[in-house]
């Protein structure tokens, strides 16, 4: 298994991995966008030549930097995968001068959530209704490098 930056070719199969995983996905155009903006912030896992998960991350002007994506093919999960993920895209934030990551979460994910929090996060705050009605959102957050 190897994590590294995304090439702008694989754009495409990512969207289609977003698409598969969420009911909310990123389109293909906006993935392109944030390759562009930052192609260290856009990382995918291979195995075998075969994508298994990405993750994706975004800094903002204020140094908050952002996990907006860890997602998985099926076939990837349970093996620790996405923990790595989350790794290897903080690492980037923190490259990148990220003072604190956070990232966002269904309070309902306990398998999410039990991710992050074996990765130093801790909840921040909840947000009722952000993704819709009903649809709330718990934010957590870790120290960056520049913390």
């Amino acid at each position: 298994m190897t994590i590294r930056p995304a090439r702008r070719a694989e754009i495409d199969a990512i969207a289609r991995l977003d698409r598969e995983v969420f009911a909310q996905s990123f389109p293909a155009f906006s993935l392109r966008q944030f390759h562009d903006l930052d192609p260290e912030l856009l990382l995918v896992a291979e195995d075998d030549g075969r994508l298994a998960g990405h993750a994706l991350g975004a800094l903002g002007r204020d140094g908050e930097g952002w996990v907006l994506v860890v997602a998985l093919a099926a076939e990837a999960r349970g093996k620790g995968l996405g923990r790595a993920l989350l790794a290897a895209i903080c690492a980037a934030l923190e490259r990148a001068g990220a003072r604190r990551i956070r990232a966002t979460v269904a309070p309902g994910n306990a398998a999410s959530r039990a991710m992050l929090a074996a990765t130093g996060f801790e909840p921040l705050a909840e947000e009722k209704d952000y993704f819709g009605p009903g649809e709330d959102r718990l934010v957590m957050a870790r120290p960056g490098g520049r913390g």
